[in-house]
């Protein structure tokens, strides 16, 4: 996904399109979020798992999880520079999200129970 954002960035600079250059920036950033979340789960730090409950506690529960994926799946589908390789992105990220939601509706029992923020 950043790969793509970035090659989105890549392909919009020195032309007028600048459509193209904020996808790529928001796909960059979206897929900052997911990949730092990822980190936190396998190398947990108190204070960051914290601020991430507080502002991104969707995460932490397999449809929000999923839903967020899909979301970063759709962004694929606005860049128009590097297109042979956002359409295969997109599907296969927008996939892995059903993919997701269709096994934990199969095997609840696989996925931890997180804890969600509580005020």
């Amino acid at each position: 996904m950043a790969a793509t954002g970035a090659l989105g960035v890549k392909f919009s600079a020195g032309v007028t399109d600048t459509g193209n250059a904020f996808v790529g920036v928001y796909m960059c950033l979206f897929a900052a979020i997911l990949f730092s979340f990822e980190i936190i789960q396998l190398y947990p730090c108190d204070s960051i798992d914290a601020f991430y409950k507080r502002n991104f506690g969707f995460l932490y529960g397999v449809m929000g999880k999923s839903a967020y994926t899909c979301f970063m799946a759709i962004l694929c589908f606005g860049l128009r520079k590097p297109w042979d390789l956002a359409l295969p992105c997109g599907i296969v990220v927008f996939a892995f999200g059903l993919f997701q939601v269709a096994y934990h509706w199969r095997f609840p029992d696989h996925f931890d129970k997180k804890e969600k923020y509580v005020p």
